[in-house]
């Protein structure tokens, strides 16, 4: 027979290898700083793996199959069948099949065993994989790259804080989950789903599955919005089932979807808050504390709520109902009583500014400046320009020689980062006129040059975090029209 050497994928390995070995390019600030240049790092042991281990392996194959069937056709197919299962056949296995049935330490050898181009996406499924299933992944606690926050995000569900979850949320606008890695794409979506599927939370379900792609990602999808409130299609609904992973768990959450009896309640079939048949200041209590309930679960406090129990609160707050009140601690017997209602209004307007700061989505002008309302909304606005100032001051006046914060490790730093890029978000979702005061006032400068000083300090390690905060930074500086910060992060965004 004649042996076909199968040229691609030799060539595909020694691409990596060249990748791996090669620098980058360098990097520039908004303020004049020196370059450096990193490393792509090519997963070499990998590398080799795949080419004196599964390689062979493959042809092997291909020849016993050839020397079966003497069909060129079936032997290209037998060859490329072998280097599948021999390629992502190990990766498929621990997170489809070993993962989900519990064999977490199993799953961990496959990944091992299975060959990676990148040595950070290696180090990347590890840390998601344990974070995910169990296990010890012996995390790099200097890098940062898409897994990591993932792995982040779920560390924090099980802890009880999906303060990590949000920011990562906070990221994933439609072009940034374009360029999530594939397993992140799908299984990592379902992943960060599922606390909230777990705890019943539909509506916060179906926000995380929203950036998702995948059959999985399709069947959580349509049953948050069956819990959610709407109609059900049985048939639809099966064969999304039939098509998706992990059949086995999804079931009774199919099974309950088809039953209303055990669906949980959309908004027009949830029944309302109970109404106190008392006076007005228990119905504005009620909804006081409904909010804060909400608040304090999780749920999303929609701004004009906020503001509608300002306002309720600003007619409640008048010399009679104090008088009242006051007569009423007496009869109780309260102590000092006229302390007590004299603090009560900066106790309610304390607990409004909370329920702002949770409130989430676009704040409206209030009718009146000088009302409650007004005043809850002008001190969120801030306490959110000043968290941006927070960040931004250090970069002003300031290169990367006496940059007056130390850096912490990239993941840190990303963390920061998003938390940073949160806070102005909200802040022109109600000021939108903020944006270009905020830029002309070191916005620009922190939003360029931060990247920029990560890398210059931890190199290869931050190149990740470079590209996508540089990319960041291009899409505000082309929305001001500052072509220069524009040109300078595309070229970061590019280098890394």
């Amino acid at each position: 027979m004649v042996l076909i050497i199968p040229v691609g994928p030799i060539l595909w390995a020694l691409v990596w290898i060249y990748r791996g070995l090669r620098g980058k390019g360098s990097v520039s600030g908004a303020a004049p700083t020196a370059s450096t240049g990193f490393r792509m790092t090519a997963s070499l042991g990998h590398v080799l793996l795949f080419i004196s281990v599964y390689l062979p392996l493959a042809l092997g194959m291909t020849i016993l199959v050839h020397d079966a069937t003497d069909s060129v056709p079936l032997t290209w197919l037998a060859f490329i069948a072998a280097v599948l299962a021999l390629g992502p056949g190990p990766r498929w296995l621990a997170w489809r099949v070993l993962g989900p049935l519990g064999f977490s330490a199993l799953g961990r050898v496959c990944l091992w065993l299975a060959p990676f181009g990148l040595l950070e996406t290696f180090r990347g499924n590890r840390a998601f994989f344990a974070s995910a299933y169990g296990g010890k992944p012996g995390r790099e606690s200097r890098t940062a790259s898409w897994w990591l926050l993932f792995a982040a995000a779920l560390d924090g569900e099980a802890q009880g804080s999906p303060r990590q979850a949000e920011q990562l949320l906070e990221m994933l606008d439609p072009e940034t989950a374009g360029r999530l890695p594939w397993r992140l794409r799908g299984q990592g979506i379902e992943l960060l789903a599922w606390p909230a599927i777990e705890r019943a939370a539909w509506e916060e379900a179906g926000r995380r599955l929203a950036p998702g792609h995948g059959r999985g990602v399709r069947l959580l999808r349509r049953l948050a919005t069956v819990h959610g409130g709407q109609a059900p299609q049985s048939a639809v609904l099966w064969l999304l089932w039939l098509l998706a992973p992990e059949r086995r768990r999804t079931l009774p959450l199919v099974r309950s979807a088809l039953k209303p009896a055990e669906r949980a309640p959309g908004p027009a079939e949830r029944p309302g808050p109970r109404r106190i048949p008392a006076t007005g200041e228990d119905n504005v209590f009620h909804r006081h504390l409904g909010l804060l309930s909400a608040a304090a679960a999780g749920q999303p406090v929609r701004p004009a709520k906020v503001q509608a129990l300002a306002d309720r609160w600003e007619a409640e707050l008048g010399g009679d109902a104090q008088l009242r009140l006051m007569i009423r601690g007496a009869e109780l017997g309260v102590a000092d009583v006229q302390a007590v209602v004299a603090a009560w209004p900066r106790s309610i307007e304390s607990e409004l500014e909370d329920l702002a700061e949770a409130a989430e989505g676009p704040w409206p002008e209030p009718r009146r400046r000088e009302s409650l309302a007004a005043q809850v909304r002008r001190h969120r606005l801030d306490r959110l320009f000043a968290a941006v100032q927070a960040e931004v001051e250090p970069f002003r006046g300031h290169g990367f020689n006496d940059f007056p914060r130390k850096l912490d490790t990239p993941l840190a730093e990303v963390e920061r980062w998003l938390q940073f890029r949160r806070s102005l978000r909200r802040l022109l979702e109600s000021e939108a006129e903020a944006l270009p005061t905020a830029w002309h006032n070191g916005l620009r400068l922190a939003a360029c040059n931060w990247p920029v000083f990560l890398l210059r300090t931890y190199g290869p390690d931050a190149h990740w975090a470079c590209r996508e905060m540089s990319r960041w930074c291009e899409g505000l500086a082309r929305q001001m029209g500052d072509a220069e910060i524009a040109k300078l992060s595309h070229g970061n965004a590019r280098i890394a």
